[in-house]
């Protein structure tokens, strides 16, 4: 179709060419239309776009790769290549048993102590009730009331305003370095340096002020600061770029984590928030999409940050790109001392095989359910084996086929260690389990999901429902 210069008829007949796994049934239509004599024949120009759409996903997806190619190559690069010579190894990096049937009665014995307590504490929770809408029974949640403000809150804010009424935020950036030393997470790009460190370290302090509150640098050079636009130009091409960044990104965090007093705070958070905030950049830039919610163009910036709001990782990430990979990759590669157990999200930044690539690694992911009634569960063992009257309309009618796991479990710790190891992309790996791919893996994820879904608030913050989400997360 794309060589053949020299004949090009207008249609195909149905037999010249596939149908099958190129148009969709709902866009059949478009493509087909009547011939002479009545006969049915296929649009030459519809079908060559149906035709670049349907290798633009097998592309997405690895279904079809390119040899030689980088993000496009083929799946099995993407996967440590030496799995099976240090298999115990990266089964315990994961923190997960070399045997299969370990996890999988491990998982179900959580899984049905879960629904039993969903069960047994149903009937007395008044922010989870069961409400019949259509002939279908669907959860309802009781939305949470406002939390009164803490009693001194506003004695110590006017407190902190008549000590320091005045703080600029240069200030605050010169104080940290005095404290931890932030410039020196700045080395140069150059082969050698010659101006001096305290030099270095005051400009780097001036140009880090401008970038970080968008005023510029040449509004900085502008200042009373006795420095000019081209010596902070000189600092910001030379000393800041991303991991730089990240390394001083780290080092605040873990000065601000060990600083708290735990009298006051507790013993440092294991519960992490993510979320993702548009900015708007340049047609011109490459990374640049429109975004369907937000409207307007631009980009995303993918942050985390701890109950204290402390952040702690952020990366610049396309509109269209996962946020269930951005959420993933901040936990796993966050790099500070900090450990993670639990992570909040949004509805976008939860997924089916998202909750089976965060159980795996060793923390619950707690998203927000923008269609929680919806939402269904899934037996662990067959009706007759095990009932739970309260939360019954609720359940699919079969059961997880914990055969189907426990055959494909060495697949998804090869990808969690993938994920973890940073052999790909986080995307890339994700990707592979887009809707409508046959994958025996997905399948296996998809019921590792189903079997794990509980109701409770929206935010699964309920101890049962704690629980489920954590079980369903390899379930997807």
């Amino acid at each position: 179709m794309i060589t053949d210069t020299s004949r090009k008829p207008q249609h195909f007949s149905l037999d010249e060419v596939p149908l099958d796994g190129v148009v969709r049934p709902k866009g059949r239509d478009i493509v087909i239309e009547p011939g002479p004599g009545g006969q049915p024949r296929l649009n030459r120009l519809d079908y060559e776009i149906y035709v670049l759409q349907s290798l633009g996903e097998r592309l997405r997806t690895k279904a079809v790769w390119i040899e030689g190619a980088t993000r496009c190559c083929n799946p099995d690069q993407d996967l440590p290549q030496d799995f099976d010579d240090r298999k115990e190894q990266y089964f315990q990096d994961i923190g997960q048993p070399l045997e299969a049937d370990l996890f999988v009665e491990r998982l179900k014995g959580d899984l049905i102590t879960a629904l039993d307590v969903f069960d047994r504490d149903l009937p007395s929770n008044k922010d989870v009730v069961l409400k019949s809408r259509s002939g279908k029974t669907r959860i309802s949640l009781k939305p949470p009331e406002a939390q009164d403000d803490l009693a001194m809150l506003d004695a110590l804010k006017e407190e902190l305003t008549r000590r320091w009424p005045m703080t600029r935020l240069l200030d605050v950036l010169g104080e940290v370095d005095l404290r931890i030393g932030l410039t020196k997470s700045f080395p140069t790009a150059g082969a050698r340096q010659t101006l001096s460190g305290d030099e270095v370290s005051r400009r780097l302090l001036l140009a880090l002020h401008g970038i970080g509150t968008t005023i510029g640098l040449k509004a900085v050079a502008a200042g009373p600061y006795n420095v000019t636009y081209k010596e902070l130009l000189y600092i910001r091409q030379r000393f800041i770029h991303k991991n730089a960044l990240r390394a001083a990104t780290r080092a605040i965090a873990d000065a601000t984590n060990r600083i708290r007093a735990t009298d006051i705070r507790g013993d440092g958070s294991s519960s992490y928030a993510s979320d993702s905030t548009q900015f708007a950049s340049w047609d011109q830039n490459l990374m640049t999409e429109l975004h369907q919610r937000y409207g307007g163009r631009g980009v995303m910036i993918y942050w985390h940050v701890d109950a204290k709001a402390t952040c702690i990782h952020s990366q610049l990430k396309q509109v269209s790109s996962s946020e269930v990979a951005s959420m993933i990759e901040g936990v796993l590669h966050h790099g500070t001392d900090l450990e993670i157990d639990r992570q909040f999200v949004d509805t976008h930044s939860q997924s089916v095989v998202g909750f089976a690539f965060c159980y795996l690694p060793g923390f619950e992911l707690m998203p927000r359910f923008k269609g929680i009634a919806r939402q269904k569960l899934v037996r662990a063992l067959p009706k007759p084996e095990r009932t739970h009257p309260n939360p019954d309309p609720l359940f699919a009618p079969k059961p997880i086929n914990w055969d189907l796991i426990t055959r494909h479990y060495d697949a998804m710790i090869k990808l969690a260690a993938a994920l973890k190891q940073r052999t790909a992309e986080q995307e890339a790996i994700l990707r592979r389990f887009i809707r409508g791919q046959p994958a025996k893996v997905t399948r296996c994820l998809r019921l590792f999901w189903n079997s794990a879904k509980q109701p409770g608030r929206s935010s699964c913050a309920n101890t049962s429902v704690t629980k489920v989400c954590a079980a369903r997360s390899i379930l997807a």
